[in-house]
Formats: C-alpha cells, sequence, structure tokens
C-alpha cells in the first residue's frame, strides 16, 4: 500500500502544483517531497529529479514507475549482496 499512498500524494501535489505554480518549482517540490519520503533524503530528492526528468522526455507514467521498481530492485540486490541494511 506504501506505493499506492505515495502515488496519490504526489499526484495530489502535481494537480496542486500544476495550476499554480511554474513546471520548475513543482519538480522541486514534488522532487523534496519524494526525498524526505526515503530515509536517505538527499539520495531521494536526486532520485527524484531524475524521475522527473525521465517523466518529461518520456511523458509515460508507466516508464517512470518501471524506474523506480528497477531502482528499488536494484537497490535490494546491492543491499542484500554487502549487508548494508542501513541503506534498506
Amino acid at each position: 500500500m506504501p506505493v499506492i499512498a505515495g502515488g496519490a500524494r504526489r499526484d495530489h501535489c502535481v494537480s496542486w502544483a500544476s495550476g499554480s505554480i511554474p513546471d520548475r518549482g513543482a519538480v522541486l517540490i514534488g522532487s523534496v517531497l519524494f526525498g524526505l519520503e526515503h530515509g536517505l533524503w538527499l539520495a531521494g530528492i536526486v532520485a527524484g529529479l531524475a524521475y522527473a526528468r525521465l517523466y518529461r522526455a518520456s511523458g509515460n507514467l508507466r516508464a517512470l514507475i518501471a524506474s523506480h521498481a528497477l531502482t528499488n530492485l536494484a537497490l535490494a540486490l546491492w543491499v542484500l549482496h554487502s549487508g548494508q541494511w542501513p541503506f534498506w
């Protein structure tokens, strides 16, 4: 359910922001919120900016969801391999 809840929050923020602030501001706010939802907030902000760029380039929400899932898979495999559990 976290995926649905996080997506709903971001969708609400994007809907609100798209009518009231410039695109760059909306991307920045969305990326900061994305980062704050993750333990390593700076890495989350950078990932949020990368996902925003991917979405702008592709215009495809499925590509964005797939890239987030792939990022999570890569992180999970790295954590399992290295034993660096604080990153999970």
